[in-house]
């Protein structure tokens, strides 16, 4: 941090001795100071760790994505064997009436997701390295139980599974529209979860945390 004494200091004894002097120099240099301790914090504004509001917006500048999350209105239109939501019930879902609603990402998710893209963009494109990206993001979502599988099809489409516990509403929407870049170019991606929230994938020769085999396992559903 710049003091305003390490000009003052620089004054000759013929006047370090004259207040009027000394105040005129300190009066003078006070901006110059300031302006050097702002630049001298800037590189702590925006750390990741430690950047707050428009700054860690402006971060998401950098690093290529957005707080603002689209997500899918539900518990409100009208919808066939769905408690609350039958005849009198649900709304009617007119024609320009919205599937998605904007959704703002608080400070704490939208860093999360800050760091999990800043792993992804270095994605060399392989599978298993999309691990890291994926537990930094998922590893603080108040899940701690969710894990994410991913399957190559070896038809030029691949899916990520979502394991064990679902997470919020939000983390699936960040998963699923893309928000991490995880995706090869020119390749199909789907999203599946598990039918039944804590159980694991149902999987064939498959002995693991994330997929077990028949009467253990869960089928897959669309997220």
């Amino acid at each position: 941090m710049v003091e305003v004494s390490e000009y003052t200091d620089l004054i000759t004894s013929e006047h370090n001795d004259k207040t009027k002097f000394v105040g005129t120099v300190e009066l003078s240099v006070q901006p110059f100071v300031d302006m050097q301790n702002l630049l001298l914090s800037m590189p702590d504004k925006y750390d990741l760790d430690q950047s707050v509001g428009a700054q860690l917006d402006t971060d998401g500048l950098w690093i290529g994505v957005s707080r603002y999350v689209n997500l899918p209105i539900t518990n409100v239109y009208f919808s066939w064997d769905t408690n609350n939501l039958g005849w009198e019930q649900g709304v009617w879902q007119g024609e320009f009436d919205p599937s998605d609603a904007v959704s703002t990402l608080d400070d704490d998710t939208f860093r999360l997701l800050l760091k999990a893209r800043v792993i992804a963009n270095k994605w060399n494109g392989v599978a298993a390295q999309a691990y890291p990206a994926l537990e930094v993001l998922f590893s603080g979502s108040g899940t701690p139980n969710t894990d994410i599988l991913l399957y190559d099809f070896l038809d030029m489409s691949m899916a990520f599974i979502i394991s064990g516990q679902w997470p919020s509403a939000v983390f699936q929407a960040v998963l699923t529209q893309g928000e991490l870049g995880l995706k090869p170019a020119g390749v199909t991606v789907h999203y599946l979860k598990v039918a039944t929230d804590g159980a694991s994938a149902v999987g064939i020769d498959i002995a693991a945390d994330l997929a077990g085999g028949w009467d253990t396992g869960t089928l897959l559903i669309p997220v």
